[in-house]
C-alpha cells in the first residue's frame, strides 16, 4: 500500500509535517513537488469574497504566519496534537460552505 508522506527538508533531514506510521527501518522513496496553492491566494480571496477589507486581510495573514512560524518551538507532543486537530487546508473553505 502506498501512502503520501509531506515532509519538510530542514538540516539535511526531512522531517513529516504529520505523524507516520511505519515501521522503523522502512524504506521510502521522496520525490519533491510544488506544494499545490499558495494559501494567501486563496485566503486573500475567500476573506475579499466575503466583504473583509484589505487591511484586514493582511493583519489575518500576518497572524497566521506568526502561528505557523511558532510550530518549530512547540514539544514532539504538541506538535502531534496539533497536527491532529487541524482542519484539511486544501479543503478548508469547503468545509465552511457545508456549514
Amino acid at each position: 500500500m502506498s501512502q503520501t508522506i509531506e515532509a519538510i527538508y530542514e538540516n539535511g533531514i526531512f522531517r513529516p509535517l504529520s505523524p507516520v506510521n511505519l515501521p522503523e527501518g522502512t524504506r521510502v522513496r521522496i520525490a519533491p513537488g510544488v506544494w499545490p496553492a499558495d494559501t494567501d491566494d486563496q485566503v486573500r480571496e475567500y476573506l475579499l469574497s466575503a466583504g473583509t477589507t484589505p487591511a484586514e486581510i493582511e493583519r489575518i495573514l500576518d497572524n497566521l504566519r506568526l502561528l505557523w512560524g511558532s510550530y518549530d518551538s512547540l514539544t514532539e507532543r504538541q506538535r502531534v496534537e496539533f497536527d491532529e486537530s487541524r482542519l484539511d487546508q486544501e479543503h478548508f473553505f469547503d468545509h465552511q460552505s457545508q456549514r
